[in-house]
């Protein structure tokens, strides 16, 4: 259900143009530059998934979450 409402979002955006910008609304050159920034973080994620124990999981997602807090 997910993929299919993302597939019609998409593809309705497909064309449609910036309201005040002369630009489509999906930014080609961005997507292109993230995806592989993408594709390394969800690959480093879930070999730590596979190596650590699920505590230790949570314990580093804690730590992290806690350690960017700026206030």
């Amino acid at each position: 259900m997910i993929m299919g409402a993302t597939l019609s979002t998409v593809y309705y955006n497909l064309r449609l143009r910036h309201p005040t910008l002369d630009m489509l609304i999906i930014d080609y050159d961005l997507a292109l530059l993230i995806q592989p920034m993408l594709m390394l973080g969800i690959s480093i994620v879930v070999t730590f998934n596979v190596l650590f124990p699920d505590w230790m999981v949570i314990i580093l997602l804690i730590v992290i979450f806690v350690g960017n807090d700026e206030s």
